[in-house]
């Protein structure tokens, strides 16, 4: 993931950040340069994944890494990091459970299974397991993910099995997703190599939330962005003014010399 744009040095957001500092509520670490990242953001990014099913999970066991496609190649250069391919312990399908977890680069994140957002805010939830689901699971349930800084927070996606162990899992940017149907290729938990076949099918709907959660800091210096476009526009206002009555001094300028040849 690339550093956010705010943060590289000479960008716009970070010239933004640095005018906020002369406001006199904003603290005097902040106006000697050290600049608070993320910014104060009035609205979260919402994501809804409504889960529709879980299809090839391995079996107890089973080890099913994905040699072909594309990147083929790159398994015969070390083998021993693509993991090795095992046939299942037993015949009977698990009963996999859906972890899904953010982890943010900065900004606030929640991850739950119902709008509005509880009181207790969670990165982290597992949905209930399906039992011997493991071949064709359907979950059938919406997950809402809010984030202020959605292209600076990884979505992780972790497949239990019988509430035990990981055996998959996929991590996806989570500003990087589209509205529509998704299909997530899942890896194996072992050596992170894509799992033949194993693949985890969603809807994917993006919105918006009013956010309730900034920090004090963030509150201050979004106070501080509001007292300077205050004071912004009332400079602009007041620039109107005198240019309206610099245009009627020179009109009644002009009709002064008809009022005193007048009759």
């Amino acid at each position: 993931m690339l550093k956010p744009i705010a943060m590289s040095a000479g960008s716009p957001g970070r010239d933004d950040k640095a005018r906020a500092g002369s406001d006199e509520h904003v603290s005097q670490q902040e106006q000697n340069g050290d600049i608070y990242w993320p910014l104060a953001c009035p609205r979260l990014h919402r994501t809804t994944l409504r889960v529709a099913s879980l299809h090839n999970l391995p079996k107890r066991g089973e080890r099913r890494p994905q040699y072909s496609g594309s990147r083929g190649a790159c398994h015969a250069h070390v083998p021993e990091l693509s993991g090795t391919a095992a046939p299942p312990d037993s015949s009977d399908p698990s009963s996999p459970a859906l972890v899904f977890s953010l982890h943010p680069i900065g900004g606030f994140c929640a991850v739950s299974s119902r709008l509005p957002l509880p009181p207790r805010i969670e990165t982290e939830i597992t949905t209930e397991a399906i039992t011997k689901g493991g071949l064709n699971a359907i979950f059938d349930q919406n997950i809402y993910c809010v984030a202020a800084e959605p292209h600076a927070t990884l979505l992780r996606i972790g497949v239990t099995q019988d509430r035990v162990q990981e055996v998959a899992y996929a991590t996806i940017v989570l500003g990087k997703l589209r509205p529509g149907y998704r299909v997530f290729q899942l890896r194996g938990s072992q050596h992170g190599t894509r799992i033949e076949l194993c693949h985890l099918f969603v809807h994917i709907g993006v919105g918006g939330r009013l956010n309730l959660w900034q920090n004090p800091r963030q509150m201050r210096i979004q106070r501080a962005q509001g007292g300077r476009r205050f004071k912004q526009k009332l400079e602009e206002k007041e620039a109107k003014h005198v240019e309206e009555l610099a245009s009627l001094r020179e009109e009644l300028a002009r009709l002064r010399p008809s009022e005193a040849t007048s009759p």
